[in-house]
């Protein structure tokens, strides 16, 4: 976008502004959500919910039910070929599955978090906050868990004493569990999916990606 003064026919100033443009997946992606959450991300992702019949199996089951009826079905999709998203909100909140404990951590709020060099493209840092028409925290709480996996998004503690690099704290990280993957997400996202780019970008990819893959497992 560029934008021009001009008077008496001579330009006095002229600036730009780039935008990041992504494109809405042409994807036809059947989803499920367990939770209140879970809910808004599917609507405000524009995601097709699954219709709720027991022999149709959705390609991703997005969960912020923490019960124990909610991770055991969400475990089950996952380890049968599908992909399991697990929202966790609540600083403090500690489930387990798939035999691995996984703990919200409280985090003093951060504003920002980094990548992994494949997810740099997708900017979830200052985000925007619809429902408070701000720019809001990008996370209050970090992953604490030992279950093996790629750290997607995370933000950094003190030097290790062997290296004297910063650990990397998980903020999101995608598991395999049977033959599906589970994504443990600590972002902040109540006001902030549809309102983010990036974060939508992001969020869609990571439903997709092992979505199609379960199709032909």
């Amino acid at each position: 976008i560029t934008g021009s003064i001009v008077a008496f026919g001579v330009v006095l100033n002229r600036e730009s502004l780039y935008l990041t443009v992504y494109p809405r997946s042409a994807k036809n992606l059947l989803a499920r959500a367990e939770g209140a959450l879970a809910r808004e991300v599917l609507r405000e992702l524009a995601q097709r919910s699954a219709a709720k019949k027991e022999d149709e199996r959705p390609d991703c089951l997005v969960s912020s039910d923490l019960s124990a009826e909610a991770l055991e079905r969400l475990e089950k999709h996952v380890r049968e070929g599908g992909t399991g998203m697990l929202l966790l909100q609540e600083p403090g909140a500690e489930i387990t599955v798939g035999g691995y404990r996984v703990f919200a951590k409280p985090h003093t709020e951060l504003f920002f978090a980094d990548a992994g060099e494949e997810w740099k493209q997708y900017p979830v840092s200052m985000l925007y906050n619809a429902k408070k028409g701000y720019i809001d925290s990008t996370l209050g709480c970090i992953l604490e868990t030992d279950m093996p996996g790629e750290e997607i998004l995370f933000t950094y503690g003190k030097k290790l004493p062997d290296s004297g690099a910063k650990a990397h704290l998980p903020v999101v990280k995608r598991c395999r569990l049977g033959k599906g993957s589970l994504v443990l997400s600590a972002l902040s996202l109540d006001g902030r999916v549809g309102a983010n780019a990036g974060l939508d970008a992001l969020l869609s990819r990571l439903m997709e990606e092992r979505g199609e893959q379960s199709q032909t497992a």
